[in-house]
């Protein structure tokens, strides 16, 4: 079972040379996945491209 952490304690390991960090650069992959798929989606539908030009109007 993985440790729990508090917000605290992960906001202070996401900050402290935040580079090096493991937590740090798999929250960053995962963010460019997050990302990348948002992009795939917003490519890959329509609707939601029109959905969208309408709402920046």
């Amino acid at each position: 079972m993985p440790a729990a952490l508090s917000s605290v304690t992960l906001l202070r390991r996401l900050g402290h040379d935040s580079r090096k960090n493991r937590l740090y650069r798999a929250f960053r992959e995962l963010g460019r996945a997050v990302r990348t798929l948002v992009l795939l989606r917003y490519l890959s539908e329509p609707e939601l491209r029109e959905s969208i030009t309408a709402m920046m109007k």
